[in-house]
């Protein structure tokens, strides 16, 4: 799981975030609550809005999130079969763990089936 996932608050100006995307390399951001719960998040497209919109207004919310303790092959066939090739980690609470990508999943489960006994 790769964790130091972008981040931001609800009230963070679009501009600000998506220069921030940029310089970090990276297309995600995910907009937390105050307490730091998941809200939603920036992909490219969002992060591209108009700059003095608000993230929570250009957001999407409910991304896809499960909990560590969900089986690798259970979140590959979650992906997969919804044709998404990534997803955030959450606590039960919805607090933020970090961000995987169905590749680094498949990567996973390929070393776990190849690993000796």
């Amino acid at each position: 799981m790769a964790t130091g996932s972008l981040t931001c608050g609800p009230g963070d100006r679009l501009g600000d975030v998506a220069a921030r995307a940029s310089k970090a390399g990276t297309e995600l951001c995910v907009v937390l609550h105050p307490g730091g719960v998941i809200m939603g998040v920036l992909r490219r497209e969002r992060l591209a809005g108009p700059v003095e919109q608000t993230a929570e207004q250009a957001m999407r919310p409910g991304p896809s999130t499960f909990r560590p303790s969900v089986p690798i092959d259970e979140m590959i066939e979650f992906l997969t079969t919804r044709n998404i090739t990534g997803a955030l980690v959450g606590t039960p609470d919805g607090r933020l763990l970090g961000a995987v990508t169905l590749a680094a999943l498949q990567l996973a489960a390929n070393r776990r089936a190849v690993a000796p006994a």
